[in-house]
């Protein structure tokens, strides 16, 4: 079975969060320190680890108009405290 790697993944509409749109996929293994500074960049840019290196890549190749928008809103509720059950 040959493996095409110039075609994008199918579209499936289905049930969940609202879609951002076409989006290409690729996996990528950097070393454990690098994904550690990654995740530590991502939380501080309120963005997932992927979104983080999608906008990185984006900067990158002088095309800033496709990076993604923090999707980690920081609210300043308070937590609710939960009473203990007897």
């Amino acid at each position: 079975m040959a493996l095409r790697l110039d075609q994008r993944m199918p579209y499936k509409p289905g049930p969940g969060r609202p879609s951002k749109g076409a989006r290409d996929q690729f996996s990528v293994r950097p070393a454990v320190e690098v994904g550690e500074v990654l995740r530590e960049k991502a939380r501080a840019a309120g963005m997932y680890p992927g979104e983080y290196c999608a906008a990185v890549l984006c900067e990158a190749m002088g095309m800033p108009q496709y990076a993604p928008a923090p999707s980690l809103v920081d609210t300043d509720q308070p937590s609710l405290a939960l009473s203990k059950s007897a």
